[in-house]
């Protein structure tokens, strides 16, 4: 009778001890949420407030923006996808890269192209893929 009244303590001595404490699922989804708000908040400064061309880099031959938009845009989804369910953050990401070249058009220095649609779609997509990966590999959401 004695052992289980101390098994009893030290059940209630964890369950209260895990009420304080965040569980790491917890902790990984707010680092998730900040890289998500950074990489959101560089995407929009880059993709409509910086006015300058981003420099070219030797081997993208001309194609260092649409290399940027998928990389952005990778980064951004890879956070949000494990976070929550895919398809409203699926149309979220891609209504904002189409909002993004659409303001563009305005912009005196920019100018809004399909294939920069198609590039941040592309980072959306690998972005889904490596969740898929992670997923398979025992990383869920809880």
């Amino acid at each position: 009778m004695n052992a289980q009244t101390n098994y009893s303590d030290v059940e209630d001595a964890r369950a209260s001890r895990s009420a304080r404490l965040p569980n790491t699922w917890t902790k990984i989804r707010y680092v998730l949420l900040v890289v998500s708000a950074i990489v959101g908040l560089t995407v929009i400064y880059y993709g409509v407030v910086y006015q300058h061309p981003l420099p070219d880099h030797p081997v993208l031959r001309g194609k260092n923006d649409l290399f940027l938009h998928a990389v952005a845009f990778l980064a951004l989804s890879v956070p949000l996808l494990l976070l929550w369910p895919w398809k409203p953050i699926v149309a979220g990401l891609m209504a904002l890269g189409i909002a993004i070249e659409a303001v563009q058009f305005w912009l005196p220095r920019r100018t809004p192209g399909w294939d920069d649609i198609v590039a941040s779609v592309a980072g959306i997509l690998i972005g889904g893929l490596i969740v898929l990966t992670l997923r398979a590999v025992g990383f869920r959401r809880k």
